[in-house]
């Protein structure tokens, strides 16, 4: 699996949609020059906060492989009523994966 690789941040500087004036959007860079993402949402929070959880996707991907790394599932997949936390993972490394 391959991604921009560097450092992401959210830009903390959202810009109001001219069209409608609810919607606000703001970029993720990486390394302070590529962007990787736009992020929108209805108002400025909701913008910048989807921006800050997207910037923190390399972080958060690394830190699922390592939860993952030597440990086996506790949790029968299919009859857990809640999956446990190193299927949780899993699923949210698998879902990156997707192509």
């Amino acid at each position: 699996m391959s991604y921009t690789k560097g450092k992401w941040e959210s830009v903390e500087t959202a810009v109001r949609n001219r069209r409608d004036g609810v919607f606000y959007h703001t970029d993720v860079l990486c390394n302070d020059t590529i962007r990787v993402a736009r992020s929108s949402g209805a108002g400025k929070e909701l913008a910048l906060s989807n921006a800050r959880l997207i910037a923190a996707a390399p972080e958060l991907l690394e830190a699922c492989r390592a939860v993952v790394k030597g440990f086996e599932c506790e949790c029968i997949k299919d009859q857990a009523p809640v999956p446990c936390e190193i299927c949780q993972c899993q699923a949210a490394i698998e879902k990156a994966k997707k192509q």
